[in-house]
């Protein structure tokens, strides 16, 4: 299984290439939720502004709670620094639960594991940073902040010494901490936080010609969840709400995410979406697999 790429996850390819927004596609799901069961969404673009469009979704489907991307922590030319800082050009709508995300390039915990950087020291800061933002646009109220990191096994020491740093920064101002969790990590060490978020999308390569479907595979979440009796802690679900058309040159090689199929030089196009039945048969599978350690599952599902 390929790494989650950070359209949302802060890959310079999806940066360039696509325009990032919530609610590219407006169309209800057919699961069927049971009540227990909350719904939200991720925002994931720099300026938080929503539309009619987007505020009639948020009122038709009973999502009650955004997954905002407040900035990105990048090793920039040997600096870790905060990049990509949402602004606020309006209100949050106050039927609406925020739940501030920041995103950490992986490179920066391995500069920790290296000893270049202190995990500590870093988790600091960002709190720090969370707490003067929250503060300056008036947000008030936040329960949960979430950490997004595709860390490795060589990067899991200082990642998981930072999640503990800010957990306890964040429970003396009573704010739990969740952090993102890949496919492959559910069969690795547990990271020190509140709860999970299982990313349940991007389960192929893109940039393989022959991959079926690189946005959601059935059977490579399979492979994954199918056995087993759960995880430790509670876990969330975020299922994919958005399509794309990949290019490839002629000789079958990855040419870029397509906007415009007259303009690419790719020779050839394959567009690839998630329907209902897809997206709910994975949903279910997951939760047969996790109910048993989270009574309440969040679902969420991640747009471009």
């Amino acid at each position: 299984m390929m790494k989650s790429m950070h359209y949302r996850f802060n890959s310079a390819i999806f940066a360039a290439v696509v325009v990032m927004a919530l609610f590219a596609s407006c169309r209800n799901q057919s699961t069927q939720l049971d009540s227990n069961f909350s719904r939200g969404a991720y925002y994931w673009k720099t300026t938080f502004a929503l539309s009619p469009e987007q505020i009639h979704y948020l009122d038709s489907t009973a999502t009650d709670r955004l997954y905002v991307k407040f900035f990105d922590v990048d090793d920039v030319s040997g600096s870790t620094i905060p990049v990509g800082t949402i602004t606020f050009k309006e209100s949050v709508p106050q039927n609406i639960e925020i739940v501030p995300c920041v995103y950490l390039v992986n490179d920066v915990f391995v500069k920790c594991a290296g000893g270049l950087d202190d995990p500590e020291e870093l988790a600091q800061k960002v709190e720090a940073r969370l707490m003067n933002m929250l503060s300056y646009n008036e947000i008030d109220s936040v329960k949960e902040i979430q950490v997004d990191c595709d860390w490795t096994r060589s990067s899991e020491s200082a990642f998981f010494q930072f999640c503990s740093t800010l957990s306890d920064l964040l429970h003396a101002n009573g704010i739990t901490l969740s952090c993102t969790l890949r496919l492959w990590q559910i069969t690795e060490a547990v990271p020190p936080v509140d709860r999970v978020v299982l990313m349940l999308y991007n389960t192929g390569d893109f940039s393989d010609f022959n991959t079926r479907n690189s946005i959601l595979d059935y059977e490579e979440v399979c492979k994954y969840i199918r056995n087993g009796t759960g995880y430790a802690l509670p876990l969330d679900i975020a299922l994919p709400q958005f399509e794309w058309t990949l290019g490839y040159y002629a000789d079958s090689s990855f040419c870029s995410i397509v906007s415009d199929t007259a303009s690419s030089p790719a020779a050839y196009f394959r567009h690839e979406s998630v329907s209902d039945a897809l997206r709910d048969s994975v949903l279910d599978l997951a939760l047969s697999k996790f109910h048993t350690v989270n009574k309440n599952p969040k679902i969420t599902y991640f747009s471009l």
